[in-house]
């Protein structure tokens, strides 16, 4: 019990050191991005919902008798559609509302985080640089790394976990409203569906952590190589590397699980097709909700690496000099999955009772083979491609660090080249790479297989409505694309600019002593404070960027459901 409290009260004191820096225009931005994530989440229950009804329709247009009824059900294709088209537009000015604030309270917030940690570590005695290594280095990745990482989490993951939690939270209630029975059944399967990620969340932070340990003392090599040129020794990191991709192969594959809780809930659905009147769309609509529901579970542990970051910072923040002679500076892929699992919505709208049995037992036993199936692939792709990486990385960090210390006195002299610069763009540049062999180029592949598959299977069963599927996608793809391309492009300025408050903070750290000596502590903060004043303006550019991106995308998906479901039919 008295461990529980005490990770109960580091939790929220990892939380608290997050938010410390917000003022009250950051309370508000954050109140309403809140309520902007909030509506997002719940917007994709609200359409899982209207498309219950268009399914049925779809379902049981074959056995109506009279051109009457056609037109009828014609009529509410069209307003289903039209409630597709309301939706979206709702869903544009949450979205816009959830990126637009989060990324404006993230720059603002972290801003005053980076000039809170400098002021912090310049007035600490100079026997507390004496007694720590790691000093230069471990400054740069905490006003650098660490505070990049705080930024991804309050303008990305915070609202991503509050869309989750309503998205999960909203499924249950959608579905116990739309079916209670299936979802009484259905709902302790979806334990099942969390425990991967929880699993593979925090065995993978735990792998991460001594990664970053470990990059930690080469950074600190690397510093001294270049300052004092002294003999660069290489460490092993590769096993973590692999371990960490068989362990996300491993997870990743487990999701395969979901294969088991449709056909589960394809069985049991089909039995309450034949046995107590339910319909085909509210089977199909209740069994999405409650997946979805359950994958946006597994995502909402990612706090993690980020209440570390801010412990680390907040340590120096908050540390008190036993010598304070600075006294004066007291610090204050939904649509791929639903195509998938398309012809078990099928058995739902036959009449013959044997025949419903025949199929959904073929289709329950397909299901949990592609388990197995799904597991092993992952945990070869996963295992593999980290293997390489890690390879890679340390190839590139030797070559580049051998290249570095190869050249003339003069370049040293250079402003964009000082000692913290390079340090941090060594390990920027190599895990990027590392990143780009490990995650993207799977993702890639596994990318591009699906939708070739996705394709194939769609002209299979209906070459007319896929043709205009495909030739609306773009649409979609391309929203995606920019919103994410547009992202990294301002996370690259982001970076850039970084590096200059990285460069000062490097600098006043190797010099301690001449700031203390000429009590330049305020000059330095001043310099920082005027290197960052690009940042700010870039941020507010950022952020409506973000808000209109997200807003965009997410529009332009319900849009094209509403236009498939009218052609459709």
């Amino acid at each position: 019990m008295e461990e529980k409290k005490t990770k109960k009260k580091q939790l929220m004191g990892s939380l608290r050191s997050i938010f410390r820096h917000a003022d009250w225009v950051d309370k508000l931005l954050m109140l309403v991005g809140f309520l902007g994530a909030v509506c997002d989440g719940l917007s994709i229950q609200v359409s899982v919902f209207t498309m219950g009804r268009p399914v049925n329709i779809i379902g049981t247009s074959e056995s109506l008798p009279s051109d009457q009824q056609q037109h009828n059900s014609m009529n509410n294709i069209i307003k289903n559609s039209l409630v597709f088209c309301y939706i979206a537009f709702g869903q544009w000015i949450a979205c816009f509302l959830e990126g637009y604030c989060w990324a404006r309270t993230a720059e603002r917030q972290v801003s005053s985080m980076r000039t809170a940690y400098l002021k912090a570590v310049l007035r600490q005695e100079i026997a507390y640089f004496d007694l720590r290594v790691t000093d230069t280095a471990e400054v740069v990745a905490n006003i650098s790394n660490d505070s990049l990482v705080i930024l991804d989490f309050i303008s990305e993951k915070v609202p991503r976990f509050v869309s989750n939690l309503s998205t999960s939270i909203g499924a249950y209630v959608a579905a116990f409203f739309m079916l209670w029975r299936l979802a009484i059944v259905g709902f302790p399967f979806i334990v099942f569906l969390v425990i991967p990620g929880v699993v593979y969340g925090r065995i993978l932070m735990s792998i991460s952590r001594k990664l970053r340990e470990e990059y930690n003392k080469a950074d600190t090599i690397v510093e001294q190589a270049i300052s004092s040129t002294r003999t660069v020794y290489s460490f092993m990191t590769s096993k973590l590397g692999w371990r960490q991709g068989s362990v996300k192969g491993l997870a990743v594959g487990s999701n395969a699980i979901v294969f088991a809780v449709w056909a589960f809930m394809s069985y049991y659905g089909s039995r309450l097709v034949m046995y107590h009147g339910a319909k085909g769309g509210t089977v199909f609509a209740v069994t999405t909700v409650l997946v979805f529901g359950g994958f946006c579970i597994s995502n909402l542990d990612s706090y993690s690496e980020a209440g570390a970051a801010a412990e680390r910072i907040m340590e120096i923040i908050e540390r008190v000099p036993k010598i304070d002679s600075d006294s004066i500076y007291n610090l204050p892929g939904t649509i791929a999955l639903l195509q998938r699992f398309y012809d078990p919505i099928r058995v739902y709208f036959l009449h013959d009772h044997e025949e419903i049995k025949k199929m959904t037992k073929i289709y329950c036993i397909t299901l949990v083979a592609l388990i197995l199936f799904a597991i092993l692939v992952n945990i070869c792709r996963h295992y593999n491609f980290a293997s390489m990486g890690e390879r890679l990385t340390n190839r590139i960090r030797e070559i580049m660090l051998s290249k570095i210390l190869t050249f003339e006195i003069g370049w040293y002299d250079r402003d964009e080249n000082a000692t913290g610069t390079i340090c941090s763009r060594l390990g920027k540049d190599a895990n990027t790479v590392r990143s780009l062999v490990i995650d993207r180029m799977a993702l890639l592949i596994g990318t591009f297989s699906t939708v070739t598959i996705a394709c194939l299977i769609g002209f299979f069963i209906s070459w007319r409505l896929a043709w205009v599927m495909i030739v609306v996608q773009p649409l979609v793809i391309i929203s995606f694309y920019l919103r994410h391309g547009l992202l990294k492009t301002l996370s690259k300025k982001a970076i850039k600019f970084q590096e200059e408050s990285s460069k000062i903070a490097a600098e006043a750290v190797t010099n301690i002593r001449t700031v203390s000596s000429f009590n330049a502590q305020a000059l330095i903060l001043q310099i920082l404070e005027k290197a960052q004043e690009s940042p700010r303006k870039e941020s507010i550019r950022q952020a409506w960027f973000a808000g209109v991106a997200l807003g965009t995308s997410a529009t332009l998906l319900k849009l094209c459901w509403a236009l498939d479901y009218w052609y459709g039919w």
